[in-house]
């Protein structure tokens, strides 16, 4: 779910700094995930030169966090701490997503036609109770979407881990509610709707490619579990596709 278009980053160019404390790995992990989004969109990630009075400032803080949009405030912190590289680029994805001008899927405002909310599983304080409550923002036409890289996974923050925090009212396309791997095809659409991307696939696109949901290797949710899915994408659409959830390929590819 999308913020209004104000919060965009003009043409779609978000300057940025990597701030020093970072291991290599977590750099790394960190410009994957820039590529990635730049591979499927016309979002383009640039390193600040003195020209750009707004930009990323990404910080080795304690938390995975980002505001929503371009602030228009100058520099703006995108906190990366070393618990949010586990897996792999997958969560600076989420967090690039929200700097893009994105928030959490769990949050539009008609999720409960989808999704149930047991707030009485939820930890206490306020910081983790927030990340649940609705915003307003425009889904830019897309259907509810459990397989967002911006959903909740199903236990998150929840008091007692052995249950949901998150129930299902619907069935999903997604053996489980929101993923920290990669992005949906709908993460894709939105993205290039908000930024209207041409070229690129976007939400009111009529036609999609569809393909086949098989597998062809037997110890794909080894691999996946191993971050495959994201390191290796283009080998797992075509030997892992139904565990990497990539079934629904994009027809359309960048100029």
């Amino acid at each position: 779910m999308a913020n209004w278009p104000m919060a965009k980053w003009k043409d779609g160019k978000i300057a940025y700094i990597i701030s020093q404390g970072f291991k290599k790995k977590e750099i790394m992990f960190i410009k994957m995930a820039m590529q990635r989004l730049m591979d499927v969109s016309c979002l383009r990630f640039v390193e600040k030169t003195k020209d750009e009075k707004d930009y990323l400032k990404i910080v080795r803080g304690f938390q995975c966090e980002s505001g929503i949009g371009n602030t228009g405030m100058g520099g703006q912190e995108l906190s990366l701490g070393p618990r949010c590289f586990y897996a792999g680029a997958g969560v600076p994805m989420h967090e690039f997503l929200h700097a893009a001008g994105f928030f959490h899927e769990q949050s539009r405002e008609d999720r409960d036609n989808y999704i149930y909310i047991d707030f009485n599983n939820i930890l206490p304080k306020k910081i983790y109770r927030d990340q649940f409550e609705k915003m307003p923002g425009i889904s830019l036409g897309a259907p509810y979407d459990t397989c967002s890289i911006m959903h909740y996974g199903q236990y998150l923050f929840a008091i007692d881990k052995s249950k949901p925090t998150i129930y299902l009212k619907k069935p999903n396309k997604c053996d489980t509610i929101g993923n920290e791997y990669y992005l949906s095809n709908y993460d894709i659409r939105q993205l290039n709707t908000l930024y209207q991307c041409q070229g690129y696939p976007q939400v009111n696109d009529i036609e999609e490619q569809g393909r086949e949901c098989a597998d062809a290797r037997i110890d794909c949710e080894d691999l996946m579990k191993k971050g495959y899915c994201w390191r290796q994408r283009d080998y797992m659409i075509q030997k892992c596709a139904k565990t990497c959830k990539v079934c629904t390929l994009i027809k359309n590819k960048r100029p």
